[in-house]
């Protein structure tokens, strides 16, 4: 099994700003039971981190639903808005289209 890696997210634009943006900790548990762990700033969409984990594991963002305590939820929405603690877990579930 796949040891977790820690991955940092980042705006790309430090803006002298740097160690003081507010981080957490936060892991996405795949349908394969692997689980990544990344560290986001509180006040980016949570898309962003979707996105990386979809790179990082080559599949389509479009074709996946993430889950925080097994409900669907707004990926416009930050971290803080979205009311996330550390090291919180998101699931990922294939979707299932047509029957």
């Amino acid at each position: 099994m796949a040891q977790p890696e820690d991955v940092e997210i980042s705006s790309g634009d430090s803006g002298g700003a740097g160690p003081s943006q507010p981080m957490i900790a936060l892991a996405i548990k795949g349908q394969d039971g692997e689980v990544l762990h990344f560290k986001v700033n509180i006040h980016k969409p949570i898309k962003k981190l979707l996105v990386s984990y979809c790179q990082k594991k080559l599949l389509d963002l479009k074709l996946l639903t993430f889950l925080i305590n097994q409900r669907d939820f707004d990926h416009r929405k930050t971290p803080a808005e979205l009311g996330l603690k550390d090291r919180e877990l998101i699931v990922v579930v294939m979707t299932n289209y047509g029957g």
